[in-house]
């Protein structure tokens, strides 16, 4: 959960250098089109929002914020095509420890409510079935 006046004020204080440490540049592109500041505000919350809960659940923590074997901000990526749900592409150290736990995609759910961009993800594993697992009933 991201507070969004926070955002605010570190994007009116430090501009392109704040983003520059936390959005990749089609993350920046994407929030800093020609919208109201709440707007994008709300996008940028909205994606750091959730790529902390990508790192959170990778047990891993971010870089940046004192976690030595952490993640970057820049290794989480939240991609969006025109009407279709966001996407997440992860790079470097996101995408070592998510291949280490066996997640191959993402469910991620992005929501704004006032002062608050929230975000929710589910990594995904691959159903691997053996024989053994499977019961074969039998006539």
């Amino acid at each position: 959960m991201v507070h969004l006046p926070r955002i605010e004020r570190l994007y009116q204080k430090y501009g392109n250098q704040f983003l520059d440490k936390v959005l990749t540049l089609p993350e920046k592109m994407f929030c800093t089109s020609p919208v109201s500041l709440k707007v994008k505000v709300a996008r940028i919350g909205g994606r750091i929002a959730a790529k902390e809960a990508v790192v959170k659940s990778l047990a891993m923590g971010v870089s940046t914020l004192g976690h030595a074997q952490g993640a970057y901000w820049k290794d989480v990526e939240l991609l969006r095509q025109e009407r279709q749900a966001p996407h997440l592409k992860l790079h470097q150290k996101a995408a070592d420890k998510a291949a280490t736990l066996g997640i191959e995609d993402w469910l991620i759910s992005l929501s704004h409510d006032g002062d608050y961009a929230i975000a929710t993800v589910i990594g995904l594993k691959p159903l691997r079935l053996t024989r053994e697992d499977i019961e074969i009933p039998s006539f």
